[in-house]
């Protein structure tokens, strides 16, 4: 069998015809197009120049979402996110003790070494029990920063009469050494947890921030849902139910501008030019769309049709700022001038880049806001440091124990050091050897791991309703502990000797238990299948300036799906 292949010779040794591109009739070209309208058309010039006049008023306020109380806020100063994540710092005594470790250096740097006893014995750490030995021995050697502060700041306003033990020749040099570890000091926790209240919505897992600005006589913005992702525009939503501050916000500045419109560019975009290719990193024509696959069917349309009749002009405003375009005049090759209205204005459908206003109750009335249209522009960190979590805590629905658990996988303890629960309980929990007897054990429930915390529905007094209340865990003896130090043994009783089960609870913060008549709850619906993963990071930052920033911060991320925690009552086990 042989193949024949046809390959198409042109005697011609130049290319002209080829790149002339001629077509073999043109009337008939020019007749289809007349037929399909594509003769029909509006005579429109390019955008030559465009004038945008307005106003930018700066935030002035911010407040916690939980008890609304309003603090001035200047967005030159500092980031609002860090101020809306920052969450109150735990102890940490190795840092303690290298702050108050500090001091002590400094007396020997000046050869007064010898009080350094005295100051460790009415300033030292009260009632700890350390197991890391270097650290111990550190905190016996060092004051408490905490207690070492109030005194060191008397003493340096002249009250000497708070260090009595300190001789009249030497008040000048302890004075210095004062005055010297105090400025260090503010200098070190300067930029550590700067939040003025707490903005974290325990029952929602979410933060909750209002921010306040003069535009429109007077705007509070709402970010009700907040997961420390990044603090962005469209997090935000117009409340109209909000009370401003009393106190004066900083007043409108206005806002001119010039600018010469530039056609938008994408990848893939069409070239206007005939002989030049477009990208190859894009392929619309590859995309596959069924007729119900609208938003890909509008993207292609927009790329292939309409993606050179729109152009952009960069606005330059301040960040934190919330901007209200008055005028935006358009002028043409022509001369002909345009006003440009507001997206939306004709059709209240088209409102993608709107801001949202917050309604308690939904409503079919359609609700209006003088700065709807406004431009806001968050005063959000970019680049950012974050640390590993040193704590993460899993919610997990089990549908076969019917209850919704909370899983410690890592705390941090007083010493700074993290925790991983699973391996810490492996290691401490030895399963009972079974008696050789050849029958079955009968068990009234299996053991959980005690970093599994539960979550208990109860219904809410509307009847219709449930939260998740947390229920410390109850632990039946069917292994037993070995011997030695725990994070959780001051609060685990000895299963062998003691005649109630014990009572195991969170070791984090984040699922802190407190009282019996205030538990630690959650809306149902904030656990979905899904499930929650929290996480708990150190953050870092540099600001306006080059302020630094160091703070605690909290996120919320979707988990990996449903979990089992084995729980299962009134069961027999083969041997």
């Amino acid at each position: 069998m042989t193949d024949f292949r046809i390959e198409p010779i042109t005697p011609a040794t130049d290319i002209d015809d080829g790149l002339a591109a001629t077509i073999h009739d043109p009337l008939w070209m020019l007749t289809r197009q007349w037929q399909l309208g594509e003769f029909q058309g509006n005579d429109a010039g390019s955008p030559m120049m465009m004038q945008v006049r307005g106003t930018t008023s700066a935030i002035g306020a911010y407040a916690s979402g939980l008890d609304k109380k309003w603090y001035r806020y200047d967005p030159r100063q500092a980031p609002l996110d860090v101020l809306v994540e920052a969450q109150a710092e735990a102890v940490d005594l190795r840092k303690l003790a290298n702050e108050g470790a500090h001091f002590v250096r400094l007396l020997k740097e000046v050869k007064l070494s010898r009080y350094a006893p005295q100051f460790c014995q009415l300033f030292g750490f009260q009632d700890l029990q350390v197991s890391d030995q270097l650290l111990a021995l550190l905190i016996r050697t060092s004051p408490d920063p905490r207690r070492l502060k109030p005194a060191l700041s008397e003493f340096s306003d002249g009250k000497f009469r708070a260090l009595p033990f300190i001789t009249t020749k030497s008040r000048k040099s302890i004075l210095s050494v004062s005055k010297a570890w105090l400025e260090w000091y503010r200098a070190e926790t300067a930029c550590t947890n700067p939040a003025t209240t707490d903005c974290w919505e325990e029952n929602r897992l979410e933060h909750h921030v209002l921010v306040a600005s003069s535009a429109g006589g007077g705007t509070v913005l709402r970010a009700q849902e907040y997961c420390s992702d990044y603090l962005d525009w469209l997090d935000f939503d117009i409340d109209p139910t909000a009370s401003p501050p009393k106190y004066s916000l900083p007043n409108p500045e206005p806002l001119s501008l010039s600018g010469i419109p530039t056609p938008i560019q994408f990848g893939g975009m069409p070239v206007a030019r005939y002989w030049e290719f477009e990208d190859g990193h894009f392929n619309y024509g590859s995309v596959e769309a069924g007729r119900q696959d609208l938003g890909r069917l509008l993207l292609i349309q927009f790329t292939m049709v309409f993606g050179n009749d729109w152009f952009l002009v960069p606005l330059r405003v301040p960040s934190g700022t919330l901007t209200l375009l008055d005028q935006v005049l358009v002028t043409d090759v022509f001369g002909q001038h345009f006003l440009i209205s507001p997206s939306g204005a004709t059709d209240p459908n088209w409102d993608l880049f709107k801001l949202d206003i917050h309604q308690s109750e939904p409503s079919s009335n359609p609700v209006s806001h003088p700065v709807q249209s406004a431009l806001f522009l968050p005063p959000s960190f970019g680049h950012h440091l974050e640390s590993s979590p040193y704590e993460v805590v899993h919610l997990l629905r089990d549908e076969m124990a019917n209850l919704v658990w909370g899983v410690e996988h890592s705390v941090r303890s007083p010493e700074g050091v993290v925790i991983n629960r699973r391996q810490e309980w492996q290691q401490r929990v030895r399963p009972t050897p079974p008696a050789d007897s050849g029958l079955p054990r009968y068990l009234v429930e299996t053991e959980v791991p005690d970093y599994w915390i539960p979550f208990i529905p109860e219904q809410l007094e509307d009847g219709k309703n449930i939260r998740l209340v947390l229920a410390p865990l109850v632990v039946y003896a069917t292994s037993h502990l070995q011997s030695g130090p725990s994070a959780n043994d001051s609060e685990r009783n000895d299963r062998s000797d003691s005649r109630e089960p014990p009572l195991v609870k969170p070791l984090g913060s984040i699922l802190a238990v407190r009282t019996s008549e205030d538990p630690f709850w959650l809306f149902e619906e904030e656990v979905p299948r899904a499930g929650v993963i929290i996480r708990c990071t150190r953050r870092y930052i540099r600001w306006h300036g080059g302020r630094a920033f160091l703070w605690s911060a909290r996120s919320k991320q979707t988990g990996r799906g449903e979990g089992s925690s084995g729980l299962r009552f009134d069961i027999l086990v083969p041997e």
